[in-house]
């Protein structure tokens, strides 16, 4: 990465105008001696990432209009940056925002689907933090997370703040209840926890699903269900591109 901080427009505007992100490749060089537009890659559009623009579901609108602000959404009052709630040493791709409050209720969301489980994902995470701290390559290989558990972690980065007017815990509880990963075969795998919190100037909301039957390359495509009060998904991913140092990696 060229700087020590990208907006969140900045990123998802440098995916869509950049031929050479387009064509990163992780394949042709081993971790972690990627580019910056692979890593880039890894986590905003890859076999493991996802980008979709995603309508906000406001009901009642105009009621919800004069109710709903940023004053309800716990961490975002006037004077307290939203980048004061990230960890230290940030999250990268998620977590990346300037700390501004907007009363406007936004019609959609660019969001993030990913599987924060799946290591090139973790690794790509490292080397992003490596890079904008400016520590070696070493110092990437040294901090790739562990995955927490057993569990499949799916990733959803991007949704206002607003659709937490209720607290972080009613998104995780929303999306506890309806979200699964439904194979071609029609296999259900249902969710068991959500965790919800303010990255930024936004939301990351991950969701894990159990690992006791594992997926497999027989079962070819899989899809991620699930929604919250304001917006609902359907993300599919195709299970032979989601190999890794030969085996599938989530």
């Amino acid at each position: 990465m060229t700087s020590t901080l990208y907006t969140r427009r900045a990123l998802l505007g440098g995916l869509a105008a950049s031929p050479l992100l387009r064509a990163a490749d992780w394949k042709n060089s081993a971790f972690p001696d990627w580019s910056d537009d692979t890593v880039l890659r890894l986590l905003v559009d890859s076999p493991w990432a996802n980008l979709r623009k995603v309508k906000i579901l406001w009901y009642g609108k105009r009621e919800a209009a004069s109710k709903i602000t940023y004053k309800d959404v716990p961490g975002t009052q006037p004077g307290v940056a939203a980048s004061s709630t990230i960890q230290q040493g940030g999250s990268p791709v998620g977590g990346i925002g300037s700390g501004k409050t907007n009363n406007k209720l936004p019609e959609s969301a660019d969001l993030i689907f990913r599987w924060a489980s799946a290591l090139p994902v973790r690794q790509a995470k490292a080397l992003y933090r490596a890079r904008q701290q400016k520590a070696d390559a070493a110092k990437a290989a040294s901090t790739v997370e562990a995955r927490e558990g057993a569990a499949y972690a799916f990733e959803i980065f991007g949704l206002p703040t607003m659709a937490a007017h209720a607290g972080t815990e009613a998104v995780s509880a929303r999306l506890t209840k309806t979200a699964a990963i439904r194979t071609k075969a029609g296999r259900l795998i249902r969710a068991e926890r959500t965790n919800t919190e303010l990255t930024g100037d936004v939301l990351t909301s991950t969701i894990y699903f159990p690992r006791e039957e594992p997926l497999t390359l027989d079962e070819k495509e899989i899809e991620v269900l699930g929604g919250a009060e304001l917006f609902e998904f359907g993300e599919r991913f195709r299970l032979r591109d989601m190999t890794y140092l030969n085996a599938l990696e989530l």
